[in-house]
């Protein structure tokens, strides 16, 4: 048979035993050279998700065994034990091992040995572990040969080394198969072999999914938490209620609106005091960086919700004012009206859609930052444009340039004008 090199997966850390009173390292190398198994066309079809294995399987105690059904070896290709390499396997050897049973043919005659014994096929009925060699003529246990212990360990019997003392085979107290069943090694193979027969069969979800479980929880738990802030950084905007606060030296913390209202929400939402316990400092999403992020995203949504309305509008009006603030800064704040259509009945809707910031008030720079606000950030069309409401100053209202003016010459179906006092 050829040789050839494979790279084998690392076992899955859910078959480690449990028991922590044992060495539970396993020897698992990345390349092996192994003696390349024979395939047929049953062995090629098998795959973990195929339901050959018995569905049953019972969580083991100390003296009890899985047990296989009738039909396994039918669905499975028996293999010589000797042609499995003890701590070199991968899951589709580990599973065609446990679960392929040997076919006793009637007129089959095991050999004897010196002494004049020979294997009882009657043992295998006993012991569902056990796995007789033709090849050999030993007895092997496949539970240790699919999760070998410890591969550098000399105690090779039953696993590289085929068992082959008949006489002292049975027996209550030296019988050497029972002992072997009954030792801490063959224990812990057991376990690991249960256990992955239960998840191939899909009996016991595998490790992926217990980890994307937890996973799924923390997610919906972050989440939860970070509605909790987004309410109450809604809330606060809505009442124009400043998030920060003075600065106490004493407490060395900051009396904020924002951090006084958390506080005070965690009192009765588990999901935001159990974040605001367990996340790291750095990870709590109430940092005024964080809370400037989420009025920026409740803008954008907000800003979304009235696009998409306004797109089922046939028309519109746009209003406009220019206003200073306090640090010299000149700014255009711009509202839209229009007929919302997505309300149970027809009604006039009167939307602020933002601050433009303008270098300078004359009714040329005006003009183009409407018409870009409207055309760029907002995609609508402006040949729905029919009305314009601006202050009666000048730049604004002129006749001959003003604002309302320069528009009307780019888009003649906005005629109608009305006055407007204030809109910042």
């Amino acid at each position: 048979m050829k040789k050839r090199k494979i790279d084998y997966p690392k076992l899955d850390s859910f078959f480690q035993p449990k028991a922590p009173k044992f060495n539970q390292k396993l020897n698992q190398p990345e390349n092996v050279e192994r003696t390349e198994l024979p395939t047929t066309s049953s062995v090629a079809e098998v795959s973990p998700s195929t339901s050959y294995c018995p569905s049953d399987l019972p969580h083991l105690a100390k003296d009890q065994s899985p047990s296989a059904p009738s039909n396994i070896s039918k669905a499975f290709q028996y293999i010589d034990p000797v042609e499995y390499k003890p701590g070199k396997l991968d899951d589709r050897q580990r599973r065609l091992l446990l679960c392929s049973k040997r076919e006793i043919k009637t007129t089959f005659q095991y050999p004897k040995n010196n002494q004049g014994r020979r294997f009882n096929k009657e043992w295998e009925n006993q012991f569902e572990w056990l796995r007789y060699s033709e090849s050999t003529d030993g007895a092997y246990c496949a539970y240790c040969i699919a999760f070998h212990f410890d591969p550098e360990s000399h105690d090779r019997e039953f696993v590289s080394k085929g068992f082959t003392d008949w006489k002292n085979a049975q027996g209550e107290k030296r019988g050497a198969l029972r002992c072997h069943e009954n030792s801490e090694k063959h224990k812990i193979s057991r376990y690991k072999s249960t256990e992955f027969l239960l998840c191939t069969e899909e009996s016991k979800p595998n490790i992926k999914e217990y980890l994307s479980s937890a996973y799924k929880e923390k997610i919906e738990g972050n989440r939860a938490a970070l509605l909790s802030i987004i309410d109450i950084v809604l809330a606060l905007a809505k009442r124009n209620i400043p998030f920060r606060g003075n600065w106490i030296k004493e407490k060395q913390a900051e009396d904020g609106n924002f951090n006084f209202f958390i506080n005070w929400k965690a009192n009765h939402d588990n999901d935001l005091q159990k974040h605001l316990t367990n996340a790291s400092p750095r990870a709590k999403y109430l940092s005024p960086t964080t809370q400037n992020e989420l009025i920026v995203c409740c803008e954008a949504e907000i800003q979304q919700n009235i696009k998409s309305r306004m797109l089922n509008a046939s028309f519109f009006s746009v209003m406009a004012d220019e206003t200073t603030d306090e640090s010299k800064l000149s700014q255009l704040s711009i509202c839209v009206r229009y007929v919302d259509w997505t309300a149970k009945t027809p009604e006039v809707a009167e939307d602020f859609i933002g601050f433009i910031e303008v270098q300078r008030t004359d009714a040329e720079t005006i003009t183009t930052a409407i018409i870009d606000t409207l055309q760029g950030k907002w995609s609508l069309d402006t040949d729905k444009l029919r009305g314009q409401g601006y202050d009666g100053c000048s730049s604004m209202s002129g006749e001959i340039s003003g604002v309302k003016q320069r528009i009307k010459e780019r888009y003649p179906k906005a005629s109608i004008l009305f006055t407007v006092d204030r809109i910042n």
